[in-house]
């Protein structure tokens, strides 16, 4: 999905597999029904597809962490192959770790073991909340009908209402990468990275041209805005010389955050 910055307005919008409109003209036949069955092609992804954000997510974890008086995002710390809690060691993205790193390098390599260490650091509650400011689990709006309405932002109360006790540490840092109990839509990452770009916590989205939803601007003194340029600073670096390099365009300024999600089939790792 992608969405213009300014306008909130949904420019494209797409779903693989999917199907030839012209295969239901004059009828659609039961063969090619079955295919598209088959295949899943009937759910539409962009909206209804609920998926671990995975790395994208650490653009939310640092900017839940930037409202943190004390946090110093230009501050390096040591990131090497893993990161220990309690027994239990959570894993590097690079095998020998990646040294000294602070926000915009973490964003630019997607460091597992900097941002295990400033979840940690941030806690759930901010993290959860900074999801839920930008428009995570809940719908996005779009005027397109049934857009997955179930998305999740795990946090206690949401563990304790299920039925699944209190909440462990693991499940934070977890979560502060995208992983864990944590699902979403494309569109909805889609309107976080535009709200990022326009340095504001929520945008609005349309499908109709011409048509501008309130966007809320955040007011030029609100320290907010030195928040979104760090972020939007590591998320240059992605794609100039880290993980998003694929993308990078001669004379084209391109931002991005790449992410690559664990799914453990039955929820057994292997």
């Amino acid at each position: 999905a992608a969405v213009l910055v300014d306008t909130g307005e949904v420019i494209a919008l797409v779903s693989q597999p999917g199907y030839n409109l012209n295969d239901f003209s004059p009828v659609l036949k039961q063969s090619t029904f079955d295919t598209i069955d088959a295949e899943g092609g009937w759910l539409h992804r962009a909206v209804q597809g609920l998926y671990p954000p995975a790395s994208t997510f650490k653009v939310i974890t640092a900017l839940a962490a930037l409202q943190i008086p004390e946090y110093q995002p230009l501050k390096e710390i040591y990131c090497g192959p893993s990161f220990t809690l309690a027994d239990r060691r959570f894993r590097e993205n690079r095998a020998q770790g990646h040294g000294y790193v602070n926000l915009t390098k973490g964003l630019a390599v997607s460091s597992n073991v900097y941002f295990y260490k400033l979840g940690f650091e941030t806690g759930i509650d901010r993290i959860a909340k900074q999801a839920k400011l930008m428009g995570l689990g809940e719908p996005t709006g779009i005027e397109l009908p049934y857009e997955a309405r179930n998305s999740i932002v795990p946090d206690p109360e949401w563990k304790r209402s299920i039925g699944r006790g209190g909440w462990l540490h693991g499940e934070t840092i977890n979560v502060a990468i995208g992983q864990g109990d944590l699902t979403v839509t494309p569109l909805q990452m889609a309107a976080v990275a535009a709200s990022i770009a326009g340095k504001r916590n929520r945008t609005p989205l349309t499908l109709i041209h011409g048509t501008r939803p309130a966007i809320p601007e955040t007011p030029p003194d609100d320290p907010l805005l030195k928040h979104f340029e760090l972020v939007t600073e590591g998320m240059l670096r992605c794609v100039q010389s880290g993980t998003g390099s694929v993308m990078r365009t001669e004379g084209v300024s391109i931002a991005g955050k790449t992410g690559t999600a664990q799914v453990f089939p039955g929820g057994v790792e292997k």
